[in-house]
């Protein structure tokens, strides 16, 4: 029926603006005067000739299916859970656990750009890969338990709504057996997720309907507080209420005890995690004192290895290096000592030697030129070697070798001083010879003249 015009616009906004209560007994009354009204909402809001729920929840891969097209290939499922690959995301903190944030990957961002990411540990095939289970739908036959939502609390609508559920139930238990033709409704699932008939509120799962009887079998007739179901007359304002009260009492003292049982259980965590850390922090002070007790051993022990390696470094460095070079530099020194005091005797005995080899030298050249003779003096008699004597002209022999032998530069240059000072008296002998040779020439030439002059003068 179209609603072009101003009455279909004021019949949409009066609609929207009455009351469910208004709405549903106005539709129950149109279904009791229009077959056609009647027929239109049983298609609606019925499954004919079933007493069961169309759509039902799959126990394999959990989620909702229609019953009517359940065909072998409708569940596509996996046994295993889906897990993150963390090789395909080595610099992701999040996958990698450096974050602290845990990666859900049944709703994680990354399955869509990276599905290859995702694998199912049942058959190691990735996110979009091949299933495991493909088989028809297997319901979950368990039996479905109402559920009291927020908006059911004691004295709503919808709670009252429960109860006459229940009535009915145990209405249909103990009534007599049902003609074939006829059935009693039947809520599959929670009813939470259907409007109920005193006005409570709308559900939020609209898959799964009420079912009614069939539109054939339904006497059409107002429903009243009293009415048979299947053969028993029951009062269903006095047993509402009773079970009502019942539930209620129920529920209160469910909560109740939850309650007290809460407590309960929050005093003895909190008392445990009391005692817990009190044992956390003797444990922990424990810990410490053998920790510090440990480190002051271990800072004794090193001190006494330390000790003991320094002593054993100086007692090896003594045996083994100062005292070699200790002995080997008395070695070296005591003969270089005992040549230096051989030398040191030399030069002090030496001009006494020089002395009397000058004076017994220039002795016997006056003694010679005297008596025209030109002879070499002798060496000292041997009466006039002494100690002085033997000093020098051992050091001459031998210690000047030894000297040269031991330390060449330091016997190079004692024998450089020595010619030095050698040559200087040299050249001063030298000039006293050629002086006493010349006079000694002129005595002979006096003399050779002196017989000529003598005859010359005797001739005159």
């Amino acid at each position: 029926m179209a609603t072009n015009g101003k009455d279909g616009w004021a019949l949409l906004e009066a609609i929207n603006k009455t009351d469910l209560s208004t709405l549903r007994s106005l539709l129950n009354s149109m279904c009791q005067s229009s077959e056609e009204c009647y027929n239109e909402a049983a298609k609606r809001l019925l499954v004919p000739k079933t007493v069961v729920s169309r759509y039902e929840k799959c126990i394999t891969c959990k989620e909702v299916f229609d019953i009517t097209g359940n065909g072998d290939d409708a569940c596509k499922a996996h046994e295993g859970e889906l897990v993150v690959d963390p090789e395909h995301f080595p610099d992701d903190d999040d996958i990698m656990g450096y974050s602290g944030i845990e990666v859900d990957p049944y709703t994680d961002w990354r399955r869509e750009e990276w599905p290859d990411g995702f694998y199912w540990t049942c058959c190691d095939e990735r996110l979009h890969g091949k299933f495991c289970i493909v088989q028809k739908h297997i319901p979950d036959t368990r039996p479905a338990l109402a559920q009291i939502t927020s908006d059911q609390t004691p004295g709503s609508n919808s709670m009252r709504a429960y109860c006459l559920v229940l009535i009915t139930l145990i209405a249909v238990e103990v009534s007599a057996q049902p003609t074939e033709d006829s059935t009693v409704n039947v809520l599959k699932g929670p009813v939470s997720g259907h409007d109920d008939d005193l006005g409570g509120s709308s559900g939020s799962a609209p898959h799964e309907p009420l079912i009614y009887p069939d539109p054939s079998s339904i006497d059409k007739r107002g429903l009243d507080p009293r009415f048979d179901i299947g053969g028993v007359s029951i009062d269903l304002d006095s047993l509402s209420t009773q079970v009502y009260d019942k539930v209620k009492g129920e529920v209160g003292e469910a909560i109740d005890s939850a309650k007290e049982g809460l407590n309960e259980a929050i005093d003895a965590a909190r008392k445990g995690l009391e005692e817990a850390r009190d044992a956390a922090k003797k444990v922990l002070d424990d810990i410490k004192n053998a920790v510090e007790e440990v480190w002051e051993k271990i800072k004794a022990k090193v001190a006494e290895l330390e000790n003991q390696i320094m002593t054993a470094v100086h007692d090896w460095v003594w045996e083994y290096i100062l005292w070699p070079l200790i002995k080997l530099l008395i070695i070296i020194l005591v003969p270089f000592v005992l040549l230096f005091l051989w030398w040191a005797l030399h030069l002090v005995a030496k001009p006494f030697v020089r002395e009397l080899e000058i004076s017994f030298e220039m002795q016997d050249i006056r003694d010679g030129a005297a008596a025209d003779k030109g002879e070499l003096p002798p060496r000292p008699r041997a009466s006039s070697r002494g100690w002085a004597y033997y000093a020098v002209r051992s050091w001459e022999r031998y210690g000047q070798g030894l000297i040269c032998f031991a330390c060449p530069w330091i016997g190079n240059w004692i024998l450089w001083k020595s010619r030095n000072k050698m040559s200087k008296e040299v050249e001063k002998l030298r000039a006293e010879v050629n002086f006493l040779m010349k006079r000694q020439a002129q005595r002979e030439v006096q003399a050779r003249q002196k017989p000529i002059v003598g005859a010359a003068g005797a001739y005159l």
